[in-house]
């Protein structure tokens, strides 16, 4: 055999090719010739073998990764073949499915129209089913905010070429079905009789922890779970894998069956059934072919050091699927399995069995840090000491209960449900403690996003962190040195921070409405005008969606964390209107406000009261501006506007603000109207701006030349929904900016916008939507 093979090189190789076929950066080649080098130095033997994997799935990653052709685009009606299972989400459907014609693979988005349909539909929409589909074919919106997911890129890296806005499916006829469509369909059956046989909430632990789908578990106890890092637990995973296999190998053994039988049996019946069952989860692959792995070897007489064997998988893995590098458990699974293997020497020497678990717990979250902040930006200092709760709980608990409720489900309901009993107060216990958890303030650290740097450097310190405990380990508070290191890495975090000489204000992309946010120089004051915001859609029961998207939580507060915000100073509404203040209920009592200041003309109504009420009891001040008042932060001054009068309207009544930062002074003027803005200009002859934030998104009734003509703006700024349909901004006004030479940026074409300044001046202003 080839002794000098180090399959964890190959691994690398792998990974390096994926990512100089996905992202064609010239970063990845040089790290790969600098790996070369080292191979050439230690192992010149395996240079060639590393060579050949890096060029092969490198071809493979560029084959796959294609956009949809110029063919397809448009109102089109094709036949297309599911791929697997849909997920039906109140009146919302989506799918893949691949056209029979030009063998694409898209990815479908449906809104039925009536209950009947869906249950129709429901039926209909099976694994490799093939159906008539009318839809608009084209590509996925690219990332509209600097924070935001890039649906198209993840389309992209999982082999999707495009979108389809579906409006008709008809004609769903199930053809030459493959034997995996017929696995995916047995699966969806088992799935479809524990849902309807066994009550809620435990047939959602069941589907979760055993099929892996966690589609009846409710959006707050899915959010606790990921918010305290606990969310590992809930998707099937090497730690479920193993504990099968335990199990299993050991009833085996009971039975008198030999070894070898035994893991012949397993290997080839057992581990492939469940793989097969619960979706072929990245997690389950790599979990699953490590202990096959290891049977085999056995079996053989021979083993691979645990490390090799991870790199051999990892480089299968990435053969056979290139685009599973992005999903985020394959990365979480990998890391965590690494950390702890590189680990292992020192993990053996500890005696005491919670010593052991608590190192344990506390290696699985720090080697995942680097992962969890780009994904998320923040985690919880709690999650070591939750893990160390609810992994026994549910992995010798809830994991073998749901095991047995799902194999035993066919039983009388009359016996299922004196068996479910004692369950319930478990349940509901150990989910009002999680609950009480994540929403308490102080467990969370919001960190932001970071860069490639930042990236490398927390690894980089996470791995010189391990090596000190390695060293230190015959101390007995040696334990406590990975969480020591790591909080001397937050505050350092913190401290660079506030050394940053630059401020920024970010207009955020929120579809037809407004959110701008502000942050002066060194880390200085926050301020967030407005939230965004939509209108209510009144919907029945069966139509709602599990989490309907909600501008404030899912655009302005994920951006605020993605750029490490962990308060804010000011809140200011501008005005009443649903598209500028609607998305406050989900960033009210998810972020520490300091101030809300409104208007003497604001009168919330009874929804909004909510919020507010639910603002003031957290501690948060409600102040009345007035025309005329100036306020100073450091350097900074401010100075509101208008209104000055009652008005007619509600955008009459805007608040209208003046700020001089940056060395330029800007303007922002919520949906003010031709008629206020003459009145602002007789109460500041004089007023002259650099940036403009153009009022009410671009409208024909604002932004008049004698206003424009006047304030002379060096830029101006137009929040706008793209293809909105009030037909924002109007053409005149845009004729009239540029009539007067001044440059503007749009938020429909560009997504967020972010302008960066110091104490003096402008340094960068950077479009989300590069052209």
């Amino acid at each position: 055999m080839m002794r000098w093979v180090r399959w964890d090189w190959l691994g690398v190789c792998a990974v390096f090719g994926v990512l100089t076929g996905t992202a064609h950066h010239r970063f990845w080649l040089l790290s790969l010739l600098l790996i070369s080098l080292l191979l050439i130095v230690r192992y010149r033997r395996l240079l060639l073998l590393s060579l050949m994997v890096f060029l092969t799935i490198y071809g493979l990653t560029t084959l796959t990764n294609q956009s949809i052709s110029q063919s397809l685009t448009g109102d089109k009606m094709v036949q297309g073949r599911l791929q697997g299972a849909p997920v039906f989400d109140g009146d919302h459907i989506t799918f893949i499915f691949q056209t029979v014609l030009d063998q694409e693979i898209i990815y479908g988005n449906y809104y039925v129209q009536t209950l009947s349909e869906k249950e129709k539909l429901e039926k209909a929409l099976l694994p490799g089913v093939t159906c008539s589909i009318r839809g608009d074919f084209g590509q996925a919106s690219p990332n509209r905010n600097p924070y935001g997911f890039n649906f198209n890129d993840y389309l992209q890296k999982k082999s999707v070429s495009g979108v389809s806005d579906i409006s008709s499916i008809s004609d769903c006829q199930s053809l030459a079905l493959s034997p995996m469509d017929k696995v995916q369909r047995i699966r969806l059956k088992w799935i479809d009789f524990i849902q309807w046989k066994l009550p809620t909430p435990l047939n959602g632990y069941i589907l979760a922890l055993v099929f892996g789908t966690k589609d009846l578990l409710p959006a707050d106890i899915l959010s606790a779970y990921q918010t305290l890092g606990l969310s590992h637990l809930l998707t099937v995973s090497g730690l479920h894998v193993g504990l099968l296999s335990a199990f299993f190998l050991y009833l085996l053994k009971r039975l008198g069956w030999l070894r070898e039988t035994s893991y012949l049996v397993f290997l080839c019946a057992i581990l492939p059934c469940y793989v097969l069952i619960t979706g072929n989860a990245p997690s389950v692959l790599r979990a699953g072919l490590m202990i096959a792995f290891v049977l085999v070897n056995e079996l053989r007489g021979r083993a691979l050091p645990p490390i090799q064997v991870i790199g051999l998988i990892g480089a299968g893995l990435l053969f056979f699927s290139p685009d599973i590098l992005y999903q985020l458990s394959f990365q979480l699974s990998f890391t965590v399995t690494l950390v702890i293997l590189y680990s292992w020497r020192l993990l053996k020497s500890m005696k005491n069995r919670w010593l052991l678990l608590s190192s344990l717990s506390g290696l699985a979250q720090l080697g995942a840090l680097p992962l969890i902040l780009y994904q998320f930006f923040q985690f919880s200092w709690l999650s070591i000491f939750m893990n160390l709760l609810y992994v026994p709980f549910i992995c010798y608990g809830l994991l073998p209960i749901s095991f047995l409720f799902a194999i035993l489900s066919w039983l009388p309901s009359s016996v299922l449900s004196l068996m479910q009993a004692p369950l319930f107060p478990l349940i509901h216990s150990s989910e009002w403690l999680l609950a009480q958890a994540a929403n308490w303030s102080y467990s969370m650290v919001t960190l932001g996003r970071p860069n490639g740097i930042e990236q490398l450097l927390l690894a980089g310190s996470l791995m010189v962190c391990f090596r000190f405990w390695e060293a230190l380990s015959r101390y007995r508070m040696s334990v406590l040195l990975p969480y020591i290191m790591t909080g001397i890495l937050i505050v350092a975090h913190i401290g660079l921070a506030d050394l940053m000489p630059t401020g920024k204000v970010v207009f955020l992309d929120v579809g037809q409405g407004d959110s701008i946010f502000i942050q002066l120089p060194h880390n200085g004051q926050t301020i967030l005008i407005d939230t965004g915001g939509q209108l209510a859609i009144p919907k029945e029961d069966w139509q709602k969606e599990k989490r309907p998207f909600e501008v404030g939580r899912d655009v302005v507060l994920n951006e605020l964390k993605g750029m490490g915000i962990t308060h804010l100073d000011l809140l200011v509404l501008t005005h009443r209107d649903v598209d500028h203040i609607g998305g406050a209920k989900g960033i009210v009592g998810h972020i520490p406000i300091r101030t809300i200041m409104v208007s003497s003309y604001f009168v919330p109504s009874d929804a909004e009261k909510i919020w507010l009420n639910r603002a003031k009891q957290l501690g948060t001040k409600l102040i009345i501006a007035k025309a005329k008042e100036r306020w100073q932060v450091g350097d900074a001054r401010f100075q509101i506007l208008w209104p000055a009068e009652p008005t007619t309207t509600s955008n009459g009544t805007s608040l209208v603000i003046k700020g001089d930062f940056g060395g330029k002074s800007w303007l922002f003027t919520g949906d003010l109207e031709a008629p206020e803005e003459k009145k602002v200009l007789s109460l500041f002859p004089d007023l002259k701006v650099d940036l403009l934030k153009v009022g009410h998104h671009g409208s024909q009734t604002s932004s008049s030349d004698l206003f424009i003509k006047s304030i002379q703006p060096k830029l101006a700024i137009i929040s706008v929904g793209a293809n909105n349909r009030y037909g924002h901004p109007n053409r005149d006004v845009l004729d009239r900016l540029t009539k007067y030479g001044i440059p503007y940026l749009r938020t429909d074409e560009a997504g967020g916008i972010t302008i960066r300044f110091d104490d003096h001046r402008i340094l960068s202003v950077q479009p989300t939507i590069q052209k």
